[in-house]
């Protein structure tokens, strides 16, 4: 949120200088933390100041906006004949083209402009075209096919474009020519040729070392057709080279370099990285990007040798992205179950795991969340029977919290506050990041909420107002937004059970 805000802030003091014209391509690609801040700018900036933004995506893309008076929507269909006759026109200039090579780019195009651009580059950059010689010319049939002619027309350049392609849209020349091992003279005149043929792009800052492909779909086109041998040695060689020279993208980056990883067949290195950034995407709540990070490392986890390490390394994955998913699809979610259900049968069968106890809360969470009194008193008891005396405090902690919700439904208030007594008695402050890395919560201060509703219950108001009272400012202590709202929240339902 505080990323937003600065952005909107700038915006708005862009737009308060003169009018703004914002251009966002290919949204469907889009991440969803930037779709939700294209909905925040349209729905908080754009109305009251001088902006236009302009937003282009396929029609399956999701940027769907509420309809406002300063919101329009624009499908725009194919080019017909005649415009892409100008469109054509306007890529060869002067050039006479006989009309059966005009049909042939029209028929491959279908009128898709970048078809039609491409394929019209790609006629006008045969040898014969200069001449007027159309007799050799061949139109390709596919946009990689026209884009591999015209690189492969490229005496200097192919080798950049292809070898760039692996970088992905965007990338720094000084890396890239590192990469090569070329010299600086020869890879600057290797560069001007992709440049000059409209393939590749400089940033319009002049003191930026960075290019980009004119379009994604002509870097994925420069990818494709790379050997799969030569990609991988590609990507091998690109994550040694940036690990090395850029130490500080493992921390900034991380699924980048788990990208190239994988692009090298260096699965056990992508997921260390996925999973890395997984956690940083949930530390600030993009938990939809976590669990795509997530849904990746275990895909690759299929390409690693079968035995006790993958499977712990499994058991960690499902167990993220049950909570992951718990964020976006809700407690009671069949995919959490099943992420969380998984973890367990695996920790079962490894007969040790450290992530055993987080498995069986997560059922739990999952039980409780869907009202299954008896699953949640089951778990519960799985938790108590192998963690409830353990030597790991935030283990115990979380199981004799577990059994106090189940018997707090189960409407044994006694029992339950004998047993949130015995998490708090196991509590200390240095337990506050174990419990929230290991259950997503501070059970402490949760055990404390549900403490409040057993006094109101049993008629000790005083109590009960002591108590949230602690649970604020314990929370407030800690500088834990989401237990400080859960404790203003059972604030709120004390004071509604007593009639206040």
């Amino acid at each position: 949120q505080a990323t937003y805000g600065f952005l909107m802030q700038v915006v708005a003091q862009e737009a308060s200088k003169a009018p703004l014209l914002m251009v966002v391509e290919d949204a469907h690609w889009a991440d969803p933390s930037t779709l939700e801040l294209l909905h925040v700018i349209v729905e908080q900036v754009i109305a009251p100041l001088p902006i236009l933004l302009i937003v282009t995506q396929r029609p399956e893309g999701e940027v769907t906006l509420a309809p406002a008076a300063h919101v329009s929507t624009l499908a725009l269909d194919r080019l017909d004949r005649t415009e892409s006759l100008k469109l054509i026109a306007a890529v060869m200039g002067n050039s006479p083209c006989p009309p059966e090579i005009l049909h042939k780019i029209l028929e491959a195009s279908d009128g898709i402009p970048l078809y039609l651009e491409e394929l019209s580059r790609s006629v006008m950059d045969h040898p014969g075209s200069a001449s007027g010689n159309f007799a050799d010319v061949d139109v390709p049939i596919t946009l990689e096919d026209s884009l591999m002619a015209r690189i492969d027309r490229l005496p200097q350049g192919k080798s950049v474009v292809q070898t760039a392609a692996v970088f992905g849209r965007r990338f720094a020349t000084p890396t890239l020519r590192t990469v090569l091992e070329m010299d600086e003279a020869p890879f600057a005149s290797a560069l001007v040729e992709p440049v000059k043929a409209r393939i590749l792009l400089p940033e319009k800052d002049a003191q930026s070392q960075t290019m980009q492909f004119r379009h994604a779909l002509v870097q994925q086109a420069a990818y494709g057709r790379l050997a799969r041998k030569q990609r991988q040695q590609l990507h091998a060689k690109i994550v040694a080279l940036l690990m090395e020279h850029q130490p500080t993208l493992a921390e900034t980056e991380p699924e980048t370099l788990a990208r190239h990883h994988a692009g090298a067949k260096q699965y056990g290195e992508a997921i260390n990285f996925l999973i890395l950034a997984g956690k940083k995407a949930a530390a600030r709540a993009a938990q939809v990007e976590a669990t795509n990070h997530y849904l990746t490392a275990l895909d690759h986890l299929e390409h690693l040798p079968e035995g006790r390490a993958r499977d712990e390394q499994e058991v960690l994955l499902r167990a993220l992205l049950g909570a992951a998913l718990m964020a976006t699809r809700g407690f009671a979610a069949p995919e959490v179950y099943d992420a969380f259900a998984r973890a367990r049968a695996l920790c079962l069968s490894l007969g040790d795991n450290v992530m055993y106890c987080s498995c069986l809360y997560g059922l739990f969470t999952v039980a409780a969340s869907r009202s299954d009194r008896d699953e949640a008193m089951a778990l519960a008891r799985e938790m108590l029977d192998g963690f409830g005396e353990c030597p790991v405090p935030s283990w115990a902690i979380a199981a004799h919290f577990a059994m106090g919700v189940a018997q707090t439904f189960a409407g044994e208030l006694d029992n339950a506050a004998s047993s949130f007594d015995a998490a708090l008695a196991l509590y200390t402050p240095d337990q506050h990041g174990p419990l929230v890395e290991q259950f997503g919560d501070d059970l402490a201060e949760f055990s404390m909420c549900y403490m409040v509703w057993i006094h109101t219950m049993r008629g000790e108001i005083d109590q009960s107002r002591d108590l949230i009272a602690k649970a604020i400012e314990m929370a407030s202590e800690l500088n834990n937004k989401n237990a400080l709202t859960r404790s203003t929240s059972f604030q709120m339902g004390r004071m509604m059970e007593m009639g206040l």
